[in-house]
């Protein structure tokens, strides 16, 4: 098979993934890379950029020595990895065969990988968002409900600082935010029914996904600076055809693999510099509590 037939499959998951193109994406040229990152995530005391913190000083007073903290996010590869198989015949006289199984190939790797970077546990896969020691919940008010003070809050817990966010949202929260409505009881998201409904909400993009929790469970709504999501790449898309496997029944194997790391940048919430407030680059609804 061309080379140009594997570079195609992982082109055209890009279209249907959400985290990897926003992340930030690092090549492996190992099955391990360490990434360093500023210890700066408690920045009680001043302390805003791993250790190194402005001084007010008079003329000639000794200033104190700073030494600046480091951390290292260590990136992993695990394989993930696809195979088909087709016989002769299908091969032969199922002339979109090859278009409808690149599709497939395309869309079911896709689908994995995003599902890894969201819900994966870490073990012998990435570490997903939803599984981040630096994920902040925020309580919501109503059982299986999403109104617009759970909405604001999270909003008031995501880090800005430089930073992009997006609303990952499950497909059954749609019905919730179309009945979004203000102190008046007037909707304040959709504005009517003629038009389609807003592709952002409080000037963040919103992606709809079936791959987080359904309406009611803590992560149905994400609001994520996915630029603080490491993904490394050990190997891009390798697509490899055989015969060797079902040789004695005549048909052809069809094997994608891929080698994906993937971690949050943060390994705990942000601490403000008033010692109390925390807030998060992942923010999640929880689950409501009585």
């Amino acid at each position: 098979m061309p080379t140009e037939f594997g570079e195609f499959i992982l082109d055209g998951a890009l279209e249907e993934e959400i985290v990897r193109p926003r992340a930030t994406v690092f090549e492996m040229n190992s099955h391990k890379r360490k990434a360093p990152m500023w210890d700066n995530l408690d920045r009680s005391g001043n302390d805003l950029f791993g250790g190194v913190a402005a001084q007010w000083a008079s003329e000639l007073e000794e200033k104190s020595d700073q030494t600046p903290k480091v951390r290292e996010i260590e990136l992993e590869a695990h394989k993930l990895v696809l195979y088909v198989s087709a016989s002769r015949e299908v091969l032969q006289d199922a002339g979109e065969l090859e278009n409808e199984l690149t599709r497939a190939m395309r869309r079911t790797l896709a689908y994995e990988m995003d599902n890894a970077f969201l819900n994966g546990t870490g073990n012998g896969q990435p570490q997903g968002i939803l599984n981040a020691d630096a994920l902040l919940s925020v309580e919501r008010d109503e059982d299986e409900k999403v109104t617009y003070d759970d909405i604001s809050r999270m909003y008031s817990k995501l880090v800005k600082d430089g930073g992009t966010g997006i609303w990952i949202i499950n497909h059954s929260v749609l019905p919730e935010l179309m009945q979004l409505k203000d102190e008046a009881d007037k909707l304040i998201w959709i504005p009517n029914a003629r038009e389609g409904s807003p592709g952002q909400l409080l000037g963040m993009p919103i992606y709809l996904t079936e791959k987080t929790p359904e309406l009611g469970n803590t992560g149905d709504v994400l609001l994520c600076d996915l630029n603080r999501y490491f993904v490394g790449m050990r190997q891009e898309v390798a697509l490899d055809v055989s015969q060797a496997p079902g040789w004695y029944r005549d048909y052809t194997s069809f094997r994608v693999v891929a080698r994906v790391a993937g971690k949050p940048s943060w390994d705990k919430k942000l601490t403000l510099a008033d010692g109390s407030t925390e807030m998060s680059a992942f923010v999640a609804l929880d689950e409501y509590t009585s």
